[in-house]
């Protein structure tokens, strides 16, 4: 399983174990507003199937291999936020190598759609959500079981 989880100084620590067990590659993107984009960039160009999980969302090791593990071209977890289930994000998602190959130029069209900007928060609606890149050029999303944590803005663990 290829796991990489993008983060700041704000990753926590309840990922960053996650991640070592799982041979994560960690990518430090701390003070660079536009290297979500650069970082996606990258693994798309790579033409890999990958995992991405944001560094404060924590997924279950179980859930992980079952998006590792399902055929879909597009799968995800979600997390409940005000009673509401939260999907169409990139807190954790996984891109299959059939899809990268099949939308070999995903990322410059969600560039496309936010003006050539780069910012990291805009790439998630600009590639997943339901009017963006993927979903509007045929990929539907398989969203797994079980709900993973939210973590932002949780007590740090002692």
């Amino acid at each position: 399983m290829k796991l990489v989880i993008p983060h700041t100084i704000a990753l926590r620590p309840e990922v960053a174990a996650l991640g070592t067990d799982l041979g994560a590659e960690f990518c430090d993107l701390t003070g660079d507003d536009a290297g979500y984009v650069r970082l996606f960039d990258r693994l798309w160009s790579e033409g890999a199937a990958f995992i991405n999980n944001e560094q404060d969302v924590l997924a279950s090791p179980e859930l992980l291999k079952a998006l590792w593990a399902c055929p879909d071209e597009l799968c995800s977890g979600y997390y409940m936020q005000g009673g509401y289930r939260v999907m169409y994000t990139l807190a954790c998602v996984k891109f299959s190598t059939g899809l990268i190959a099949r939308l070999p130029d995903a990322m410059k069209n969600a560039a496309g759609r936010t003006n050539g900007v780069k910012p990291y928060n805009m790439l998630d609606l600009a590639l997943v959500s339901p009017s963006g890149v993927l979903p509007t050029s045929g990929a539907s999303t398989h969203v797994h079981e079980p709900a993973m944590l939210h973590l932002h803005g949780a007590p740090l663990p002692r």
